[in-house]
């Protein structure tokens, strides 16, 4: 069911950008602070965390970090595939703990976030690439229907902040004669990765954004370990919506990325995003999926070090945002079994067909990954997707499939 319902906190909230949430004065400092328009201190002192917190000592914390020496990457490599793996092999299926569990650790979780996003163009290229998909096989409902995008992993939200932009800006450029553009975001989440406050502070800056923007916007977020597909069913694609689909691939979808994909059919979806982050093998046997994990992530982790940020930051990039990914890429490859088909074979098989990202789409990743701060990263277009390079291992990839 969806979150709305439950007894646990979460949020169901849907409105067009007019209408203000409760708890936080809707302001979009958060959006911009994450996207680089502004510094965004003032994330640390929101009405909503002087009301759910106090600030707590640096000894309540200082046990649960990590080590902090990027350069020495054998200490993940000798602690997070362990842990990952006693949860996978828990006889009572307990799953790891959010990495975000308490308000303080979501401030915490935004500031690696948006440091992460300024060192690296790791995050920005994945946004960019699938904004760009969309607005490609999408061209013709950009100005004249709602896009409807169905998010499997919603991340902060920024990347449906610069949608709205390009279907502003596309508005402005036909002098206003074409309606209002509308967008509709449904994220599909666990509470095993978010905290209902990011959730909360993604609603909220989105809808202030829309509004500043003149676009109409419509936000829910669902439960996915509790999802009934019909609710999904009843609201998507009606009165002419444009549905696309936001969607990590790998390990931890690989069990029911089948009946996903017969999901997303059934909604209507005119286009699939898919980001491959590299660290899932499902096609691979467990032993030689972990080893892939770990040589993708050092590429990563190699990647943030040659920045040459300070060890704090970096560990609080590599505890909120790199260990998480880990865990569940290995706890759900050893839950779903043996090894199976890739998941282009899955789609393929699903009667999906791969686009090839545009030479626009190309240029502008080329152009993002150019301004990076240090020289390493490049961009490979492959197979019809665009896929994102440091050195000679590849971080991530993203192809867009129609249906």
């Amino acid at each position: 069911m969806g979150l709305g319902g439950g007894g646990d906190g979460w949020d169901h909230a849907a409105g067009d950008a007019a209408a203000a949430a409760t708890g936080m004065a809707p302001d979009n400092t958060f959006l911009r602070w994450i996207i680089g328009g502004e510094d965004g201190a003032g994330v640390m002192d929101t009405p909503v965390l002087e009301q759910m917190m106090s600030p707590p000592s640096n000894a309540a914390f200082g046990h649960n970090l990590s080590p902090s020496s990027f350069a020495a990457a054998a200490a993940m490599e000798d602690t997070k595939p362990a842990e990952a793996l006693r949860f996978a092999l828990s006889p009572t299926g307990d799953s790891p703990s959010p990495p975000a569990s308490t308000p303080y650790d979501v401030v915490l979780k935004l500031g690696a976030y948006k440091t992460f996003s300024e060192i690296s163009p790791f995050l920005q290229f994945q946004h960019l690439t699938c904004v760009q998909a969309i607005l490609d096989e999408l061209a013709g409902a950009t100005s004249s229907s709602c896009i409807h995008v169905i998010d499997f992993d919603i991340g902060m939200g920024e990347q449906w902040a610069s949608l709205m932009q390009e279907l502003a800006s596309h508005r402005r450029a036909g002098a206003g004669v074409t309606p209002a553009p509308a967008l509709k975001v449904t994220a599909l989440v666990s509470p095993a990765s978010h905290h209902p406050l990011e959730l909360q502070l993604i609603h909220e800056n989105l809808s202030s954004f829309a509004a500043e923007l003149g676009v109409f916007f419509q936000f829910a977020v669902y439960n996915i370990d509790t999802l009934d597909p019909s609710e999904l069913l009843s609201i998507a694609g009606a009165g002419g919506e444009a549905v696309a689909v936001h969607l990590p691939v790998g390990a931890a979808h690989a069990a029911t990325l089948p009946a996903i994909l017969r999901l997303v059919k059934r909604l209507g979806a005119k286009v699939v995003v898919a980001v491959d982050r590299g660290v899932d093998r499902p096609d691979m046997p467990l032993a030689a999926h972990i080893l892939n994990s770990l040589h993708s992530s050092v590429f990563l982790l190699d990647s943030i070090d040659a920045v040459g940020i300070d060890a704090d930051t970096a560990t609080k990039i590599e505890r909120f945002l790199i260990h998480p990914s880990i865990e569940q890429s290995v706890v759900a490859r050893h839950r779903g079994g043996g090894a199976g088909v890739t998941w282009r074979g899955v789609f393929a098989a699903a009667g999906f067909v791969a686009a090839t990202a545009t030479t626009f789409a190309e240029s502008q990743a080329e152009s993002l990954v150019s301004k990076a701060h240090v020289r390493g990263f490049r961009v490979e277009k492959r197979g019809g997707a665009l896929c994102l390079y440091w050195q000679r291992g590849e971080l991530v990839s993203v192809s867009a499939w129609r249906c």
